[in-house]
């Protein structure tokens, strides 16, 4: 009876999502484990910038479960103005409904990425571009775009302040992948250049004029969000400059928070419930 038991496809992939959450450690284990029951633990914050900026929130309309975390999480920070944005469905398109529309570029895809993007990929940019247009016709200086997997470090977060971001960036990454950590080029206490960013849009502070600039830029589609994000900022190597080169698009001054205030919650979490699929 065991034996059956342990040979069932949904009962391996049980053991093996159990297996990888413990190999990253006691502390993943914990925090996934609060995630699943929705129970991730963050205080209030008070008299801090992240009670008076605009903060929006990519989300499918059907993530309930991840929408009710998120909901919780700003409840008890004290997060002020905070909205969720429907993103595109995936399903919803398809490469030739999407280049008809001019919603994706297939031919300059292909010239950088010798491939089509993926609709999934598609949709995430159409989804934050979205959002580009919305703080372009805002009158807030700043605002923060999350996605719907975002971890708060509430205490971490606390410790943020204005005075240590670069005065000209445009965009401040709360939470990336990085080519090296610790990040190249610190400017202040846990604020970096943002020359190490290797990917990531889970969190980030973006100003006014970054996102007019990108509401153009993002469509039609030729990148991944994130992968528009590296080619648009400060990253030293040529790819960003060879894209900025081809569609006349100026660097925009960017930053990176390390050790990172928001999590990436399908890195640290999510992600493990596709294991074994």
């Amino acid at each position: 009876m065991f034996a059956s038991l342990r040979t069932a496809p949904h009962v391996n992939a049980i053991l093996r999502k159990g297996a990888a959450i413990l190999r990253r450690g006691p502390l993943v284990a914990r925090n996934y484990l609060l995630a699943r029951l929705r129970r991730w633990p963050v205080s209030r914050i008070t008299g801090h910038w992240i009670n008076e900026i605009p903060v929006y929130c990519v989300s499918l309309r059907g993530a309930t479960e991840r929408r009710s975390l998120i909901q919780s999480q700003v409840e008890k920070i004290g997060i002020q103005h905070f909205q969720f944005v429907d993103a595109v469905q995936a399903s919803d398109l398809t490469h030739e409904k999407a280049a008809s529309e001019n919603l994706y570029a297939p031919e300059i895809c292909q010239h950088f990425h010798g491939r089509d993007l993926r609709l999934t990929e598609i949709a995430c940019s159409l989804s934050h571009a979205r959002i580009y247009r919305m703080i372009a016709n805002s009158t807030a200086p700043w605002s923060l775009i999350i996605e719907d997997d975002a971890l708060f470090r509430a205490r971490r977060l606390a410790k943020l302040t204005w005075k240590q971001l670069p005065t000209d960036a445009q965009i401040v990454f709360l939470s990336a992948f990085l080519h090296e950590r610790p990040p190249k080029q610190k400017i202040a206490r846990d604020v970096y250049s943002g020359e190490s960013y290797a990917g990531s849009t889970a969190a980030y502070l973006i100003n006014r004029e970054a996102a007019a600039l990108l509401a153009d830029a993002a469509v039609p589609v030729v990148h991944a969000a994130d992968g528009l994000l590296g080619r648009v900022t400060n990253r030293p190597d040529d790819i960003p400059e060879r894209y900025r080169s081809a569609v006349r698009f100026p660097a925009l001054r960017s930053a990176i928070v390390h050790p990172e205030v928001i999590y990436n919650g399908s890195v640290e979490y999510y992600h493990l419930t596709a294991i074994g699929k």
